[in-house]
């Protein structure tokens, strides 16, 4: 590798990707995009899904974050000069380093800047799209490496664990990173900017409907498709930050579509009532299942004044004639509607990990949020308002 070629690498984050689902598919490719960020690999226990996707960007694939680590002990670092194989992808246990790899000289601290100081790897973060439940063993795995972590919501699926395990990256100096992405969506920043600067007045409703498209398979819904806890922190936390005001109460019911679902006692339908302590109150509606494309509305009545984020259309293209206006469908899905969003939030992370900054997602914040799905979660059930 020549000098200049490792200079530009010194100012990239080397970062690998854990998880190959859908989420994990949609951060690949603003990973890939961002000219700050080096993806050194994907790893997934489901190594078929790692290779599939490491394979399109011409990265290595792993089936564990020790594997993956353990590979990069060396100084090893991915270059852009050399392109592996697929077959070469697929089977990173060789050591020859035309496979993706070539060592960087033997210093292993990490020279990507501002951020933390990698003693043991030559790795700096990793993004962690995987379920729920493996956040924990993932995040306290990057501790040990010295690694900048940044993690899907939620950082785990209880306050409690959330509050060790900020306390765990705080006590070793690791940054840990929480994606929420509407609070990186300009249409979101500004209907909170004119919030905060009164032209509305002081906040008295907000209305918010969450209808999302394409609805996700039964399975899904079955195994993991809690409507609280998947579509609600979303929203919940937006709003709380929009506030800047923590929730007094929170009742929510909802209802199954099919007999499959009422029978596991699983909601694709749901409303929650949240009623803050400044007195705003605040209706959450959501929906598995928009027919008509991604639905993601939000509006705030004030004293002086009311605020809105409006739905995305797939054109901007109106057709007037005889018969109406006729205008484009709605976004396709999430994807597309937060894609601005989510390449705003990775630049951010970006700035985390080469500059030193801080993440503007507090631990604070990500409790917040949990808690309020959790009281959802059991207002449901309990058919009570959940009082903080």
């Amino acid at each position: 590798m020549t000098e200049s070629q490792q200079q530009q690498q010194q100012q990239r984050a080397r970062i690998l990707l854990i998880g190959s689902g859908r989420m994990g598919q949609i951060r690949m490719a603003h990973l890939h995009a961002n000219p700050r960020f080096q993806v050194c690999g994907v790893v997934d226990v489901n190594l078929a899904g790692a290779q599939k996707l490491a394979g399109k960007y011409f990265v290595p694939s792993f089936s564990s974050l020790t594997e993956a680590i353990d590979y990069y002990s060396n100084g090893s670092i991915l270059t852009t000069a050399l392109k592996p194989t697929t077959e070469d992808i697929a089977s990173v246990a060789s050591t020859d380093v035309s496979v993706a790899s070539a060592s960087d000289g033997g210093d292993n601290t990490n020279k990507a800047g501002g951020g933390i100081d990698s003693a043991t790897t030559s790795l700096d973060a990793i993004l962690i799209s995987t379920p729920t439940f493996t956040h924990a063993g993932l995040i306290e795995e990057a501790i040990r490496s010295k690694l900048a972590i940044f993690t899907e919501k939620p950082v785990d699926e209880t306050a409690d664990k959330i509050i060790e395990l900020f306390e765990k990256c705080a006590a070793a100096k690791i940054p840990l990173a929480c994606g929420f992405q509407r609070r990186f969506d300009p249409s979101y920043v500004a209907l909170r900017e004119a919030i905060r600067r009164r032209e509305i007045g002081k906040p008295l409703m907000a209305n918010i409907f969450f209808g999302d498209y394409p609805c996700p398979p039964i399975e899904f819904l079955l195994k993991g498709g809690n409507l609280w806890m998947d579509l609600l922190c979303h929203d919940a936390d937006f709003i709380r930050w929009c506030l800047d005001d923590e929730v007094e109460s929170v009742y929510a019911t909802g209802t199954s579509s099919v007999p499959q679902l009422e029978k596991a006692g699983v909601h694709d339908n749901g409303t929650v009532l949240l009623k803050f302590k400044k007195g705003a109150v605040v209706t959450v509606s959501m929906s598995r299942s928009a027919a008509y494309g991604y639905d993601q509305r939000c509006e705030v009545f004030g004293e002086l004044g009311h605020v809105k984020v409006a739905n995305h259309s797939l054109t901007s293209t109106v057709l007037s004639d005889r018969n109406g206006v006729h205008s484009s469908t709605l976004q396709p899905g999430f994807k597309q509607r937060f894609s601005e969003a989510f390449a705003a939030e990775l630049d951010a992370f970006a700035d985390v990990v080469l500059d030193g900054a801080a993440w503007p997602i507090s631990a604070r914040d990500c409790v917040a949020a949990q808690e309020m799905a959790d009281a959802a979660n059991t207002s449901c059930k309990e058919g009570r308002s959940i009082t903080f």
